[in-house]
Order: C-alpha cells, then sequence, then structure tokens
C-alpha cells in the first residue's frame, strides 16, 4: 500500500486489507491525530482499504 504523509514522505507500507484503524494502528499512528484520505475525499476509520489503495495521513494540528 503506498502511504503518503502530508510533509510529503512517501512509504510503501506492506498492508493486505483491513480499515483505516487497521492501517494506523499497523504503523503506529494514533487515529484521533489524523485524518485519512483516499482520492481526495476524508474517509472514516472504518473504511476498508486494500493493498492498492494509495491514502494521504494528515495529522491535525491542534492547540489551546
Amino acid at each position: 500500500m503506498q502511504v503518503r504523509f502530508s510533509g510529503g514522505k512517501t512509504e510503501e507500507v506492506t498492508f493486505r486489507e483491513g480499515t483505516v484503524e487497521d492501517l494506523l494502528n499497523h504503523i503506529g499512528i494514533n487515529p484521533v491525530e489524523v485524518i485519512v484520505s483516499r482520492s481526495g475525499a476524508i474517509i472514516p476509520d472504518d473504511t476498508w482499504l486494500y493493498e492498492n489503495d494509495e491514502v494521504l495521513i494528515t495529522r491535525i494540528v491542534h492547540g489551546g
């Protein structure tokens, strides 16, 4: 699976299939800290992903 990050980094991740949340847990990212999109559309954590998908992971910046 091709995983792009909002900072410009791209990684090839071995992930056959599962939910967005499964992918994030697999690569060690807390699901509440990011937004995941596929083909330009934001997708929820329970969306099913496949090994040929390309996703963009954008970290949410927050503070007080």
